[in-house]
């Protein structure tokens, strides 16, 4: 029994800190599971980045957090703030989508450069932006983006 508790205390410490919304950093936030589909005149916009922005300071962190998500071939992204798939903090934001287009490079230089966004950044603005979403205490399921 004596060899069991300290390798028992060893997997316990180790597993149990991945079972909190809680994250170790001292100035991270919990987050909560969230994703939601991104389409584009009805198709998903595969590769569409979605970036979430606090519409008011966030309490309790130096640096906002900026949960984002990759949309996948069924228009489904999930949102990381600190680990894949973790999901954002509590509270309001504003949403931006970008849709890079890697088919065209339009570098011609040795650093390459960002591809061009599909959507023309009507939607890469956060002070701009129309998108809004709130993230509660569990896990969310967003309304649905749908762009033309």
């Amino acid at each position: 029994m004596d060899k069991f508790c300290p390798a028992f205390l060893i997997v316990a410490s180790i597993v149990l800190p991945g079972c909190s919304h809680q994250k170790p950093g001292k100035d991270w936030l919990p987050t909560y599971r969230a994703e939601g589909y991104v389409t584009v005149q009805g198709e998903p916009a595969v590769g569409a980045i979605v970036r979430l922005f606090p519409t008011v300071p966030q309490e309790d962190t130096k640096t906002p957090v900026i949960p984002t998500g990759v949309v996948n071939e069924d228009g489904l992204f999930e949102l990381t703030s600190y680990s894949t798939g973790d999901g954002a903090p509590e509270g309001e934001y504003f949403i931006t989508v970008e849709w890079p287009d890697p088919t065209i490079s339009t570098s011609q230089s040795a650093v390459p450069e960002d591809p061009p966004d599909r959507l023309k950044h009507r939607y890469s603005d956060p002070k701009r932006s129309k998108l809004k979403a709130s993230i509660s205490a569990e896990e969310n399921l967003l309304d649905e983006i749908s762009l033309d």
